[in-house]
C-alpha cells in the first residue's frame, strides 16, 4: 500500500507540472501558479516520503523543479504579487543559470513596492553574484538623479571594506568617484584594484581610460593652464620672453598629452577584447590619437565609428 501511495503521488507530481505548463500556455496565470506551487511543495509536505526520498526527488528532477520555481516567480510578478514574486525568486536562485532574470524580477518588484533600501541592496547583490556592472550603473544613475552623494560614498566605502577581493566592489567605488565625486585620482586607484583582480574587466578598462580623459578635460576648461584651453597666443616683448612663454606652453602641452598617453593602453586593450564594440571605444580612441598627433589612427577611428553606426552595432 505504501509503495502504491508513493507511485500515485509521483504520478500526481507529473500531472501538476503538466497542468501548470498548460495553464501558462493558455494565459491562465493564477491557475498555472496553483499547479506549479503544488508540484514544488508536494514532495516535502506529504508524509509518505522520508527525508532522504524527498531529497532524491528534488535532485533527480532538479532541472524541472528549477523551471517550476522560475515560473512561479515570473507568474507572480506578472500578477503583481510583489512579495510572492520576491519569495519565489529567492527560492529559484538555487539555479544559477537564471540568476540575471530572477534578480530583475526582485529588483522590479522592490521598485513597485517603493522599497528603495531593498531595491538598492538587491542591485548590489545582483552585481556581485552575476558579475554584471549594469546593475551598479543603474544604482549610480539613481544616486546622480537624486543627488545622493553621501549615500553613494558610504555605499562605495562599505563595499570595499566588506568585499575587498570583489572586483565589482572596487568598480562601484571607482564609478562613484568618477561620476559623482569627480575625484579622478581616487577613481583611478579604485579601477586599478578592480583590474588587479580581473585584468580583462572591460568596464573597468573603459572607465580607467575615461578617468584620465575627463580629468584633463576638466583641467583645461577650469582655467588651470595659461595657454592650453584658451585663445591666448604665445607672445613676448623680446626673444628671451618669447622663449619663456613658449616653454610654458610646451610644458602644458606635454602635461595634457601625458593624460591621453596614460588613457591609451586601457582603451586599446578594450578594443582588443571587444573588436565589435567600436561604438564604445572608437570615439575616445579618436580623441586620444588626435591629441597625441596620430592622424592616421584618428582617421581610422572615425571610419570604424561611422561603419558601426551604419551597421547599427
Amino acid at each position: 500500500m505504501k509503495m502504491y501511495t508513493k507511485l500515485g503521488i509521483s504520478s500526481l507530481l507529473t500531472l501538476y507540472y503538466n497542468c501548470g505548463a498548460f495553464m501558462d500556455a493558455m494565459g491562465k496565470k493564477q491557475e498555472s501558479i496553483d499547479y506549479f506551487q503544488k508540484f514544488v511543495d508536494l514532495p516535502k509536505t506529504t508524509p509518505v516520503f522520508t527525508e532522504q526520498e524527498v531529497d532524491s526527488i528534488y535532485k533527480s528532477q532538479e532541472k524541472v523543479y528549477n523551471t517550476a520555481r522560475f515560473n512561479l516567480a515570473l507568474q507572480n510578478f506578472y500578477l503583481k504579487n510583489w512579495d510572492k514574486a520576491i519569495e519565489c525568486a529567492d527560492a529559484a536562485m538555487v539555479d544559477t543559470a537564471n540568476l540575471h532574470d530572477l534578480f530583475l524580477i526582485k529588483i522590479n518588484a522592490y521598485g513597485e513596492k517603493k522599497d528603495s533600501a531593498a531595491w538598492q541592496r538587491t542591485l548590489v547583490e545582483a552585481s556581485q553574484k552575476t558579475g554584471r556592472s549594469s546593475y551598479l550603473q543603474n544604482l549610480l544613475y539613481y544616486y546622480i538623479q537624486n543627488n545622493k552623494m553621501q549615500e553613494a560614498t558610504s555605499l562605495a566605502e562599505k563595499l570595499t571594506v566588506d568585499s575587498p577581493n570583489d572586483k565589482m566592489s572596487w568598480y562601484m567605488r571607482g564609478a562613484i568617484e568618477l561620476n559623482v565625486k569627480k575625484d579622478y585620482e581616487a577613481a583611478r586607484k579604485s579601477f586599478e584594484k578592480a583590474l588587479a583582480i580581473d585584468p580583462n574587466f572591460e568596464d573597468a578598462l573603459f572607465n580607467m581610460g575615461t578617468a584620465y580623459i575627463n580629468d584633463i578635460y576638466d583641467q583645461r576648461v577650469s582655467g588651470k593652464f595659461k595657454y592650453i584651453g584658451t585663445n591666448r597666443r604665445i607672445a613676448g616683448k623680446n626673444e628671451a620672453a618669447y622663449k619663456k612663454e613658449k616653454a610654458i606652453y610646451d610644458q602644458e602641452l606635454a602635461t595634457v598629452r601625458s593624460y591621453y598617453e596614460k588613457a591609451r593602453p586601457y582603451m586599446e586593450r578594450l578594443r582588443e577584447l571587444t573588436p565589435d564594440g567600436a561604438k564604445r571605444w572608437a570615439s575616445p580612441l579618436q580623441m586620444i590619437y588626435s591629441s597625441l598627433n596620430m592622424p592616421a589612427e584618428a582617421k581610422q577611428m572615425d571610419a570604424l565609428l561611422e561603419q558601426a553606426n551604419q551597421a547599427g552595432n
